[in-house]
C-alpha cells in the first residue's frame, strides 16, 4: 500500500536528489502534475528510530532521502552489522529492484523524510517508461561506483585510513550539492561508525584524538570540523581533485 502523501518544506532541493532525473522523465517537475500522487509520494515523515524497511518485506519501490539520514544494517548471527548510511538526496532500496524483497533493515538516525517512487504504478508513464529505465540505470551506476569505493575503504588494513576515508566521504555526502562541508553534524553514534568500519569504539576515539592533535579534524560529540581537507584526503588514500587545464 502506498504511503500517505505529505506536504512539508523540503531540506534538499529536488535538483540535488538522485530521483531528480527520474521525476523529470515522469513529468513530475510541477507540484500539480496529475501523475504525482500515483507514482511518487513526496516528503513522507520518518521519525527518529523508526524502521523504514524490514528484510523480507515485498519490494514496492525505492526511496530518496528528502531530509535527515538513515542507517542500513544486516543481521549476522545474533548481532546487527552496520553496512551503510544514506544522506540527503541518496536512494534507498536500489539493490532490491530485481530481488523481490528488501534485504536489509533501514532505520532513521534522526527525524527524517523520504520520497517514494512506487514501482507498481510505473505503467502509467506510458511512452516515458523507456526514458525512466535509462535514468534508473544511471542512478544504479552511480551507486555501484560508490559501493566500489566503500569496498576499497573497508578492505584497508590501516584503521587510520578507514576512519579518514569515512570522514572525507561523509563531509562530501552530507551536503546534497556534494560540496565538501568543513563543519557538519554526524547523525550516527560512534558505535555505528565502529560497526561500519569494523573497528572498536576505543580505536575510533583514539584516532579522532590523533586527528585533532595533528590538525586534521576535530570531533566534539557529534559535531565535526575538518581542519585540513588535503591532509584528510591524502590520509584516506583518495586522489586529489582533477584540475581544469588552462588554455593558452
Amino acid at each position: 500500500m502506498a504511503r500517505t502523501v505529505c506536504r512539508r518544506k523540503p531540506e534538499v532541493e529536488c535538483r540535488d536528489c538522485e530521483l531528480f532525473g527520474i521525476c523529470q522523465v515522469a513529468g513530475l517537475g510541477s507540484i500539480d502534475d496529475s501523475l504525482l500522487d500515483d507514482v511518487v509520494s513526496r516528503q513522507c515523515p520518518v521519525a527518529k528510530g523508526e524502521t523504514l524497511l524490514i528484510p523480507g518485506t515485498p519490494f514496492r519501490g525505492v526511496f530518496a532521502v528528502k531530509s535527515g539520514a538513515f542507517r542500513t544494517t544486516n543481521s549476522v548471527g545474533q548481532s546487527d552489522r552496520v553496512i551503510g548510511f544514506h544522506f540527503l538526496g541518496e536512494l534507498i532500496g536500489l539493490e532490491t529492484i530485481n530481488g523481490g524483497q528488501y534485504l536489509y533493515t533501514v532505520k532513521a538516525l534522526e527525524d527524517s523524510s523520504v520520497c517514494e517512487l512506487d514501482f507498481a504504478h510505473l505503467h502509467r508513464l506510458g511512452p516515458r517508461l523507456v526514458q525512466f529505465q535509462e535514468q534508473l540505470i544511471q542512478a544504479m551506476s552511480r551507486r555501484m561506483r560508490h559501493d566500489q569505493q566503500i569496498c576499497t575503504l573497508l578492505r584497508a588494513q590501516n584503521s587510520e585510513r578507514r576512519l579518514a576515508a569515512f570522514l572525507y566521504s561523509v563531509a562530501n555526502r552530507l551536503d546534497a550539492s556534494r560540496k565538501p562541508a568543513a563543519e557538519f553534524r554526524l547523525p550516527m553514534r560512534r558505535e555505528d561508525i565502529a560497526s561500519y568500519l569494523g573497528l572498536a569504539v576505543e580505536t575510533i576515539s583514539r584516532l579522532l584524538t590523533q586527528f585533532n592533535q595533528r590538525g586534521i579534524a576535530d570531533l566534539r560529540g557529534r559535531n565535526a570540523r575538518i581542519l585540513d581537507f588535503d591532509a584528510l584526503r591524502t590520509l584516506a588514500g583518495f586522489n586529489p581533485p582533477a584540475k581544469t587545464a588552462s588554455r593558452g
